[in-house]
């Protein structure tokens, strides 16, 4: 699933996106590779919402 796909899924915009999921990669909440994302931390993620 790319950024824009995601952005669409959650009516938001894809700078957005990225912007969040870099933040969560440096916080090591997830692992982002080309074309995979990967949770690293659920907990947390969920605490979130």
């Amino acid at each position: 699933m790319t950024h824009e796909q995601i952005a669409q899924h959650i009516s938001s915009a894809r700078e957005a996106v990225a912007r969040m999921l870099k933040s969560f990669s440096e916080d090591g909440l997830v692992e982002l590779r080309r074309g995979a994302i990967t949770l690293r931390d659920k907990n947390r993620l969920n605490c979130l919402k």
